[in-house]
């Protein structure tokens, strides 16, 4: 039978992640368990192949494992409709668990209203399965309608993994602030890529990715609200962009010297040296760096505590000398995000903080 790109696309992402599910309980896949790696077909545990080969089995297919994944990579190549066996596909369905009279699969069947069907049906289960759970909409945070009333046609299909997509990406996002907020540093940590974990995070006594520098740099975060989601949108197959507005509350130390910074005038010149070097006699030496190192843009940060905390390795209790009481800040933030699809899942794969500076 004839399938569009899309419903073979969903169809096969569904079907990999069942088997993934019902057949590896006990064992790992390791590093392949990303980006719906064909090992999964052939992987060397008892019997797997074997059984693999049975369900990928048709009339027309002989005897190849990598029949489904080898359609896949076609339809994620081209995005032209393929040709798969029937009894193959109905087995694949049963698989699944959907009722099917496929076997006796006639010719004058309607392919449109087939793909359009099966693509809904597959899509409704795969969302239940493998979205749903991880949407929580909490107040404050503003997410546009994820999915609207897709109509009957031709681009049904499509339109339905851009929806998923949609969906899985702005959820992932959603997640990870929210995360944040309840201060569930873990469970933010695991929704990153191991990439991203590693290029941020990397412990040089050991090369591998620390969690526990990640979770210091959250530390002090009080809250993370209001956030706002803009132009999320596919970058490449397997990935999307967005922008991502929120308020970070934090505590901080602020030094009195550098109070009022931003009150200063150029006439003022020297009374900002003054401060300055007030400042840097005052404060003790961090245990990274030197503060003499510090650039000048920071001093006009309120979040300087928080730099000299996490980058220089500043002890809270020199920290607090610098100041009588802590304080909460609230600070805007923008951040171009992307997240990318891994084994069936959405993470985030870069986050990158975007100055904003009014243009008068």
């Amino acid at each position: 039978m004839e399938l569009s790109a899309a419903s073979f696309i969903t169809f096969y992402e569904f079907f990999w992640l069942k088997i993934l599910e019902k057949e590896f309980k006990g064992h790992k896949l390791g590093g392949t368990k990303t980006s719906f790696s064909p090992t999964l077909w052939d992987w060397p545990i008892d019997g797997h192949k074997e059984r693999m080969l049975q369900l990928v089995k048709g009339k027309t297919n002989g005897k190849n494992v990598l029949y489904y994944h080898r359609i896949y990579r076609k339809c994620k190549l081209t995005n032209t409709p393929v040709l798969v066996d029937d009894l193959a596909f109905c087995k694949a369905l049963k698989y699944l668990g959907y009722q099917t009279t496929l076997d006796g699969y006639r010719s004058d069947v309607d392919i449109k209203s087939f793909n359009v069907e099966i693509t809904n049906a597959l899509y409704e289960d795969f969302k239940k399965e493998h979205l749903n759970n991880q949407i929580t909409i909490n107040d404050g945070v503003s997410v546009p309608a994820m999915i609207q009333d897709i109509p009957d046609g031709e681009e049904t299909a499509e339109q339905m993994i851009k929806a998923r997509d949609i969906l899985g990406a702005k959820s992932v996002i959603i997640q990870y602030f929210q995360h944040l907020n309840s201060g569930l540093h873990r469970k933010a940590w695991d929704l990153m890529t191991p990439n991203l974990q590693e290029r941020e995070w990397k412990n040089p006594d050991t090369g591998e990715a620390d969690f526990k520098k990640f979770a210091m740099l959250y530390r002090n975060t009080r809250a993370v609200t209001d956030i706002h989601i803009f132009q999320l949108k596919q970058i490449a197959a397997g990935a999307m962009a967005a922008i991502v507005y929120y308020i970070d509350v934090v505590t901080v130390y602020k030094a009195f010297e550098l109070d009022h910074l931003k009150s200063l005038r150029i006439g003022q010149l020297n009374d900002f040296v003054k401060r300055v070097k007030a400042f840097k006699k005052r404060s003790p030496e961090p245990a990274s760096g030197k503060l003499e190192d510090i650039e000048i843009f920071r001093l006009f940060n309120p979040g300087l505590s928080e730099h000299l905390r996490y980058k220089m390795a500043m002890s809270e209790t020199d920290l607090k000398k610098l100041s009588s009481e802590p304080d909460d800040i609230r600070t805007q933030r923008l951040c171009y995000i992307t997240c990318h699809l891994v084994a069936g899942q959405w993470l985030i794969h870069m986050i990158t903080e975007t100055k904003a500076w009014p243009a008068r």
